[in-house]
C-alpha cells in the first residue's frame, strides 16, 4: 500500500502533467493487468498452505512455523479469558456483545479520517500554495511513512497490547493532520517532509491495529465473517469522509472543518478500540524463555 502510493501517486501526477488523466489511467490500468498474475504465484489460499493449520483442526503434516525472538525470550498470546477465548464465535452471538459495536466504531471512525486524507490530501495542499506537482510528491512521502508504520505499529502492539498501540498511533495521526493544516510553502521541505512522514506513519497505524484487534477478540469457524462484518465500517466511514469534506469545502473554501472532524473521529475511534477491549480476552506478552525450553509456536492464531 505504501510503496504504490509512494511510486504511483507522482508517476501518475507526471503523466497527467504531460499528456492527461486519461493517459494515466491507462497507464495505472496496465500496470495492474501486468502485476496481478503475482497474485496466483505468491498468495497463501489458508494456513495449511503455510505449515500451520486453523483452530481446533490437525496439521496436514507436522510442520509447524516457529517464532524465532532474541535469545532468551518468547513472545506469545496471554489468554486473560478463557472463557471467551476458549469460545467458538458465531456471527450471532457475536453481534449480541459489546466489543463487536468497539470493533465496528475502530473501522468507520477511523475510515472517515482516512478517506479525507486519502481523496483530499493534494487537494488540500494545492490549496495551500503547493504546485500539483510539489503535492503529490508529499503524497508519495506519506506512502512512505505508511510502509514503517504498517510495520513498525504491529511490531509495538506485540509488546504493548493493541489498545496502547493504537492510542499512540492515533496521537501521530492528529499531530500529522494538525501539521498538513498549518503547512504551507514558506514553511521549507524539511517541515514538508517531516509533517507528511509522521501523517504517513501514523495513518499505518490503522489497519495493521484493526486486524489485529478484531483477531484477538473474535476467533472461530466464523472469524472472517465477523472481521468482514466489521469491515465494512470501513466503507460507511470511508464515504462519509469523501462526501462531507468536499461540501465543507464547497461550503466554506477551506478544508479546516474536515480536518477538525478527521481528529474527532480519530479520537473516537480510540475511544472505540478500549471499548472493544482486546486486552481483555488476550494480550500479547514477551516472557524469558526457560532453559531447554522450545520456540513458542505459532499455530493457527496461538491461542
Amino acid at each position: 500500500m505504501g510503496i504504490a502510493q509512494a511510486v504511483l501517486s507522482p508517476l501518475a501526477q507526471y503523466v497527467i502533467s504531460g499528456w492527461g488523466w486519461r493517459a494515466a489511467y491507462l497507464l495505472l490500468a496496465g500496470l495492474t493487468v501486468l502485476l496481478a498474475p503475482l497474485v496466483l504465484v505468491l498468495f497463501k489460499p489458508d494456513p495449511r498452505s503455510a505449515g500451520q493449520h486453523m483452530d481446533g483442526l490437525p496439521p496436514r503434516s507436522g510442520r509447524v512455523i516457529t517464532a524465532r525472538r532474541k535469545r532468551g525470550t518468547r513472545r506469545a498470546l496471554e489468554v486473560r479469558d478463557p472463557v471467551w477465548a476458549g469460545s467458538d464465535w458465531t456471527l450471532g452471538r457475536a453481534v449480541r456483545t459489546r466489543a463487536i459495536w468497539g470493533v465496528m466504531g475502530v473501522a468507520v471512525f477511523q475510515s472517515y479520517a482516512l478517506h479525507v486524507i486519502g481523496v483530499h490530501a493534494v487537494a488540500l495542499l494545492v490549496d495551500a500554495g503547493f504546485s500539483r506537482t510539489a503535492a503529490s510528491g508529499l503524497y508519495g512521502v506519506m506512502g512512505l511513512g505508511l510502509t514503517f508504520g504498517l510495520i513498525f505499529w504491529g511490531s509495538i502492539s506485540d509488546r504493548t497490547g493493541r489498545e496502547s498501540a493504537y492510542t499512540l498511533g492515533t496521537l501521530f495521526t492528529l499531530a500529522g493532520i494538525a501539521g498538513l493544516g498549518l503547512l504551507t510553502p514558506s514553511a521549507g521541505l524539511a517541515a514538508a517532509w517531516a509533517c507528511a512522514i509522521v501523517l504517513g506513519l501514523g495513518l499505518g497505524s490503522r489497519p495493521t491495529l484493526f486486524s489485529l484487534i478484531a483477531a484477538d477478540i473474535f476467533q472461530g469457524r466464523q472469524a472472517g465473517l465477523i472481521l468482514g462484518l466489521a469491515a465494512a465500517g470501513f466503507g460507511l466511514g470511508g464515504t462519509a469522509g469523501s462526501i462531507s469534506a468536499g461540501m465543507i469545502f464547497d461550503r466554506t473554501g477551506s478544508y479546516a472543518g474536515a480536518l477538525w472532524l478527521s481528529a474527532l473521529t480519530l479520537v473516537l475511534s480510540a475511544a472505540s478500540a478500549w471499548v472493544a477491549g482486546p486486552g481483555r480476552v488476550r494480550r500479547p506478552v514477551v516472557r524469558r524463555r526457560r532453559a531447554n525450553e522450545e520456540p513458542f509456536s505459532l499455530v493457527g492464531f496461538g491461542q
